[in-house]
């Protein structure tokens, strides 16, 4: 719903800023006479001063256009602070493992043991847990250390229903567990708990009650020290084809993964308003500007972003977009308001849909051989696509995350898994191999591991993340890192400024993070906004030693015409051949990386 809020707030924002600069919308395209000069911002190395500039909320940085400061405009204060050195701090390994037999621990209640059941470690496990009023058991362990730490509950319920209970550190409730159907002893319980040496209190907090607890252990974990995000061999792009600019985007961020973290923002539709705000609260603007192409296959169009889009790639920054893809139909997103069905509009394999022209597939409509669903959304795909060729003829590579959030179901693309691998190979098949799309780097985003769609269809693998502010997000990037360890991983989305401290120590450097628009960063006049991130948490997220910002980009062009002076490989002699899919369903396996230990 945050997600849903936020599109709206934006909407908002971009017409009340407009308007509170005067601007109608023609001049918000990017036609800005007053930014400040790129030169301004290239060194991070500053000590902290103060500028000032007129506020505009779809400027760019402009190399030749100096500040002017009008009559009736607001004087905006610039601040650049000086660069922090951020030096990860990872423990080193201490193995240690604590065992303590569930009727070793303290326990309250009318909890007893028993061995009736089969599998207990010792024959006896401690059962009665009923009332989460009077029941519980909690031990004190001693940790030798500071690291990361594994806690495991063996325990088992009934075959009637799973049963969830909570897991309790020190005082603080740390997650819930639950026992499956089977009737059987099972390890439950979280990977790699950052726990300092010393004392700590472990506690289980009955839910449902209904178990029968054998043992808790309690043992260091060494997946973080081990963890190593560098490539022996870098990852290429799906697409063969893929034009030089694009691969070497895609080089620099593959050689970039695990060593520092590129900096993105989504900007509210047809503006740069949450980008500008954070430049003269920073003094740094984003690598990446993230926008959504909701508008263009809705009602509610708002022209221009792709244009501005264009100018903030042409100055050098990176461009990603998503794609809130109101349903052909109902022209709505979420599921619950529309009847949209997504599997009546999968076709079958031998019509080869994706390759034929809308002339042919209305024919196949005509025919009865394809739905209404499947000719409207190759309609939606085209318009898009139409777009993207404006970027692609201007040099302009696209980091395209469609489709997202598939797996949480709230999405009409995300009815089913299978009709959803069909429509990204579909979307990935039309606008690569039929319209010739060679600028996008496809970025999958399905937060399922079930609905990956495969090493062929995507480029990089995110998570979308709205956490409290300073949260870990180790779990989700090592649930990620089992899909495929060959692929960058990304932190598409969040609605906090990532603790850049925390991952260095932790090790989970994503490729980039793009944090969310509207209330997460300015307010409805476009005025920076501190309800979710303070100004201080933006300024030490962009003035530090690992985040990219856009004045620490390399000249792209450059690097593209490097690859393409560059000897060839054997291998890259012979352009490859477009071959579709045939619109099924990737069936490539996870890959596995038999040198990463599993939690």
């Amino acid at each position: 719903m945050k997600r849903a809020l936020a599109i709206l707030t934006a909407m908002t924002i971009m017409s009340i800023s407009l308007a509170s600069c005067g601007q109608d919308s023609s001049s918000a395209v990017g036609d800005s006479t007053a930014g400040s000069s790129l030169a301004d911002v290239s060194d991070s190395t500053t000590t902290t001063t103060t500028t000032t500039t007129t506020a505009q909320t779809s400027q760019l940085p402009d190399e030749t256009t100096s500040v002017t400061e009008g009559p009736d405009e607001p004087i905006v204060e610039i601040t650049t602070s000086e660069e922090k050195e951020i030096v990860p701090q990872t423990p080193e390994y201490t193995e240690f493992e604590k065992i303590v037999e569930a009727q070793d621990g303290d326990y309250s209640g009318e909890q007893k043991e028993d061995s009736k059941r089969e599998g207990a470690s010792d024959k006896k496990y401690l059962t009665g847990f009923k009332n989460p009023e009077t029941d519980g058991w909690s031990a004190k362990v001693e940790l030798p250390t500071d690291q990361y730490y594994n806690i495991l509950f063996v325990m088992a319920s009934g075959k009637d229903k799973p049963k969830t209970n909570i897991v309790v550190v020190d005082g603080e409730q740390y997650g819930e567990i639950t026992t499956d159907k089977s009737g059987k002893f099972q390890a439950l319980g979280f990977d790699n708990v950052w726990l300092a040496k010393g004392e700590h209190t472990i506690a289980l907090e009955i839910k449902d009650g209904g178990i029968d607890f054998d043992y808790m252990v309690v043992s260091s974990s060494s997946t973080v020290s081990d963890l190593d995000l560098t490539y022996k061999t870098l990852p290429a792009l799906s697409n063969k084809n893929a034009d030089f600019k694009t691969r070497a985007i895609y080089e620099y961020l593959s050689k970039n993964y695990g060593k520092s973290i590129v900096s993105g923002q989504y900007a509210t539709i047809g503006t740069n308003a949450e980008l500008e705000a954070i430049y003269q609260t920073t003094g740094h603007y984003p690598a990446i500007r993230l926008g959504d192409m909701i508008s263009y296959t809705s009602e509610d169009t708002i022209a221009a972003d792709i244009e501005i889009a264009q100018q903030w790639g042409e100055k050098g920054g990176l461009v990603s977009y998503m794609w809130h893809w109101a349903d052909p139909m109902n022209e709505q997103y979420y599921a619950k308001d529309t009847d949209f069905d997504v599997a009546k509009a999968v076709a079958p394999a031998e019509l080869k849909v994706a390759q034929l022209s809308y002339d042919e597939l209305q024919k196949l409509y005509d025919e009865g051989k394809i739905s209404g669903e499947c000719l409207t959304l190759i309609r939606d795909i085209d318009i898009i696509s139409e777009q993207f060729k404006k970027l692609q003829e201007s040099g302009i590579t696209i980091l395209w995350r469609p489709l997202h959030e598939a797996g949480g179901g709230w999405f009409w693309w995300g009815k089913d898994v299978k009709s959803y691998k069909w429509l990204w190979t579909l979307l990935y098949d039309r606008m690569t191999t039929y319209h010739k799309l060679n600028n996008l780097i496809w970025v999958w985003n399905g937060q399922n591991p079930d609905w990956y769609v495969g090493d062929k269809y995507c480029d990089m693998i995110s998570a979308d993340i709205y956490d409290e502010a300073g949260a870990s997000q180790l779990s989700a990037f090592l649930s990620l890192r089992r899909i495929n360890v060959n692929k960058p991983l990304v932190l598409s989305e969040c609605g906090r400024a990532p603790d850049i401290q925390k991952l260095a120590d932790e090790k989970t450097m994503w490729s980039w993070f793009g944090i969310w628009s509207g209330a997460y960063v300015i307010d409805s006049f476009g005025a920076y906004s501190e309800e979710y991130i303070t100004k201080d948490e933006m300024i030490t997220l962009y003035s530090n030693n690992l985040v990219i910002c856009l004045d620490k980009l390399p000249d792209f062009d450059e690097l593209a015409k490097e690859l393409e002076e560059a000897p060839k490989k054997p291998e890259e002699e012979k352009p490859s051949e477009d071959k579709p899919s045939e619109d099924k369903p990737s069936e490539d396996k996870k890959s596995d990386d038999s040198s990463e230990k599993t939690e």
